[in-house]
C-alpha cells in the first residue's frame, strides 16, 4: 500500500535510484523482509512493555511508534529489491507471512 503510493509522487525517481545504486547490490529482499519482521515484533514488545512499566509509558508508544515506521518502510524497501532482482515465489510468501506476522 505504502509502496503503490510512493510510485505515484515525485520521490518515485530518487526512491528507485537508490534501491537501485545502494541496496540491490548488497541485500537481499528476503533479508529486508526478516529485519522488518523483526523490527515490527520489538515494536509489539515495546507496546507490552508500556503496559508492565506504566511509568515509562510514553517512552514505549514513541519508540513502539519508529520502530513501526522505520518497519513499514523496510517493507517498502523489500518490495522494490524484489521488483530489481527476480521476485520468487518463496519471497512472496515470505513477505506476506511477515507482513501479517
Amino acid at each position: 500500500m505504502i509502496d503503490k503510493w510512493l510510485s505515484k509522487t515525485k520521490f518515485k525517481v530518487g526512491y528507485e535510484k537508490f534501491v537501485r545504486k545502494i541496496l540491490s547490490s548488497r541485500i537481499s529482499a528476503n533479508q529486508l523482509t526478516v529485519i522488518g519482521l523483526v523490527i515490527g515484533l520489538m515494536s509489539a514488545l515495546l507496546v507490552y512493555l508500556s503496559s508492565v512499566y506504566t511509568e515509562l509509558l510514553m517512552v514505549f508508544i514513541v519508540l513502539s511508534m519508529v520502530f513501526t515506521v522505520i518497519s513499514f518502510f523496510i517493507d517498502t524497501l523489500d518490495g522494490s529489491v524484489a521488483r530489481f532482482e527476480e521476485p520468487t515465489i518463496f519471497g512472496g510468501i515470505l513477505d506476506i507471512f511477515c507482513d501479517r506476522l
